[in-house]
């Protein structure tokens, strides 16, 4: 019965997820996902053919899109960060009446203006269809996230459907509450996270084989892991991963590799030459550092320090604009599913877990260098702009790292299966119910 369940998982996902997913994109009301008015303005620059952003004078960036966008999300504006109030029947009017412009406007968004293009593309076909048949801004917002929601639920089961040893720990990662809520969202996060699972699927496939990787099955990891590094740039230690596709290394594994880190860091540096702008001075932390080399650890502990029980919770799912918390049985159910998922990876064919241990680590302290240097006050003790669904792709990748180990694994044969399904049972009844509570109930 348990081998059905593991062979049955990817359609099993499926079948749970839509629906799921689904009722999101229309539970949440518009424009109260994480930054979700600018990526809706990144999309609908795309969707004009403009693929690359620019900068607007010394400190804002953006692109010829729809400051309609604007009109539609102010009504909404109000239930950011007050969890007291409640979505009303006047912001739903207001919202309505917002229709896209006649021609598109240079507008500001500089968080967006810098992503690619590659991870927009489900938003940006609805966006045109919507514009073609005269669909409102709100009501094209919805038919966006669907798209999204239905790409990324399509991405995910590919991942599982290629796992081997990993299916079940990549299983829960997908239904966590954070990654259903960006998956029902417009933004990048979606394909971020579920190209991170499609390709550790990939490799703990090709692993399990004991056979290298063949030139077709190196350019879908290459791509996947390009666009990962390229939406955010602390991912391009990912770039090490296609070294996991063969026992030994070989010239097509080293030429992977560096193919990913050429594709990053060439638009990086396009980006930063273009588009990108800055709140901060990163050139005077730097000097701050410089100047006191111990303040790197001390910096970097505090931080650990302080925010680590935070990082847990938004790992897990903290929605909206992080203003809807779960119940912390939940959050403490979800990292036990986590664990026993982890645990299932026990059995089977590990190699090299070192390598994806450092993978992890040093993505997770680039994104720490990356925060602190363009987004912490100059000077500050604590990196500022972390958030934890920075960490799901991390913890995609430590599947990897786990080594095998048979004595438990007849423990994690049942533990993991009753995990996923404690987290099946019980997520939606959460996510639906916090939703409901924040948008729309009294407490």
């Amino acid at each position: 019965m348990l081998e059905r369940v593991y062979r049955a998982l990817p359609v099993l996902y499926v079948v749970w997820a839509l629906p799921l997913l689904l009722t999101l994109v229309w539970l949440m009301p518009p424009w109260s996902n994480g930054d979700e008015p600018n990526h809706m303005l990144r999309v609908v620059e795309l969707a004009h053919g403009e693929l690359l952003g620019q900068r607007i004078g010394r400190n804002d960036a953006g692109g010829m899109s729809d400051a309609n966008i604007f009109v539609a999300a102010t009504p909404f504006e109000p239930l950011k960060f007050h969890p007291e109030r409640k979505v009303t029947l006047a912001m739903r009017t207001a919202g309505d009446q917002a229709h896209w412009g006649e021609s598109p406007s240079l507008v500001g968004f500089a968080n967006t203006a810098p992503y690619p293009p590659w991870l927009y593309l489900p938003a940006v076909a609805a966006v045109v269809i919507s514009q073609v048949l005269g669909i409102g801004v709100d009501r094209s917002l919805y038919l966006a996230r669907a798209t999204t929601a239905l790409a990324a639920v399509l991405v995910n089961a590919a991942a599982l459907a290629s796992a081997r040893r990993s299916r079940y720990a990549l299983a829960a990662l997908a239904m966590l509450p954070m990654t259903c809520s960006l998956d029902a969202a417009v933004g990048q996060d979606a394909l971020i996270i579920g190209l991170a699972l499609l390709a550790v699927g990939w490799i703990d496939r090709i692993i399990e084989r004991g056979r290298p990787a063949n030139w077709a099955e190196l350019s879908l990891i290459v791509l996947a892991l390009s666009a990962i590094g390229m939406a955010r740039p602390p991912y391009v230690t990912f770039a090490l991963l296609p070294l996991l596709t063969a026992s030994r290394l070989r010239r097509a594994s080293a030429a992977a590799a560096c193919a990913v880190v050429v594709a990053v860091g060439a638009w990086s540096a396009l980006m930063a030459a273009a588009v990108l702008v800055t709140l901060r001075d990163p050139s005077a932390q730097v000097g701050l550092l410089l100047a006191d080399p111990l303040r790197i650890g001390t910096v970097l502990m505090n931080t650990i320090r302080v925010e680590t029980l935070t990082y847990a919770v938004q790992f897990v799912g903290q929605l909206g604009w992080l203003d809807t918390a779960l119940p912390s049985w939940y959050v403490a159910l979800a990292f036990a599913a986590l664990a026993a998922g982890f645990a299932a990876a026990l059995e089977g064919v590990a190699r090299r877990p070192w390598l994806p241990l450092v993978v992890a680590v040093g993505a997770a302290l680039l994104i720490f260098v990356a925060q602190y240097l363009s987004w912490t006050q100059t000077g500050a003790d604590l990196v500022d702009g972390v958030q934890g669904r920075y960490f799901i792709p991390l913890a995609a990748i430590l599947v990897l790292a786990v080594p095998t180990f048979p004595l438990l694994v007849p423990f994690a044969r049942a533990a993991a299966p009753a995990g996923l399904c404690a987290l099946g049972v019980t997520t939606p009844f959460v996510i639906v119910q916090a939703l409901l509570v924040r948008y729309y109930l009294g407490n």
